[in-house]
């Protein structure tokens, strides 16, 4: 796991870098083009939720959008993330619950969630890599989708994992650790810069 500190200082800088990013316009295009198997009642797991980002453009496109209303439980290693999480929940009057805890010892059951999405957080464990792969499909229903976002292995990846002290997955390694899941990458029609330089999606359905 990395040992990089998501403190008061260094939360507040990240929400506020990718809040003010084309960040939004990129997840908002995955979301609408990607059209996830999303059902009424659908238990929904983010995994590293940040600030619940991911969590809150979700909600926009199934909630609002299409009438699609699910519950979801979000979780993260940082309480001052989970702090803005708590904000963002308020904000979006919606009944999010929270969790604090880190993606190697995921707080949940086996088979516990209908969807399980996340973006952001496996670039911080790719010393146990093997062990957080485990658990995120290990808390996936058989049948049902996984959505994992990430940075790409590049020059501006890397660059940016200097910055935000994580280290961009070798596409390699993440195929192997995920023997369960047949991920495909979803490539988004998107006009967003970020999507070229760092983002990568895939989809895919626990056996």
């Amino acid at each position: 796991m990395s040992d990089f500190n998501y403190n008061a200082t260094v939360s507040k800088i990240y929400v506020w870098c990718f809040n003010n990013s084309s960040h939004n316009k990129l997840y908002t295009d995955f979301l609408n083009q990607s059209n996830l198997d999303i059902r009424p009642g659908d238990k929904v797991l983010d995994a590293g939720c940040g600030d619940l980002f991911l969590t809150r453009l979700f909600l926009n496109e199934y909630s609002r959008h299409r009438n699609i209303h699910t519950q979801v439980s979000a979780f993260d290693k940082s309480k001052y993330m989970l702090r803005y999480a708590q904000k963002n929940a308020v904000k979006f009057n919606s009944h999010i619950k929270l969790f604090h805890a880190n993606g190697l010892k995921i707080p949940f059951p086996d088979n516990s969630f209908d969807f399980v999405m996340t973006s952001g957080m496996l670039e911080y464990l790719t010393n146990n890599f093997s062990q957080a792969a485990h658990e995120l499909t290990r808390v996936l229903k058989p049948g049902k989708q996984m959505l994992i976002s990430f940075d790409r292995d590049t020059l501006m990846g890397r660059l940016s994992g200097k910055i935000w002290g994580f280290k961009p997955i070798p596409q390699k390694q993440f195929q192997k650790h995920f023997k369960e899941i047949d991920l495909q990458e979803f490539k988004v029609d998107s006009d967003s810069i970020y999507a070229q330089l760092f983002r990568r999606f895939y989809i895919g359905i626990k056996k």
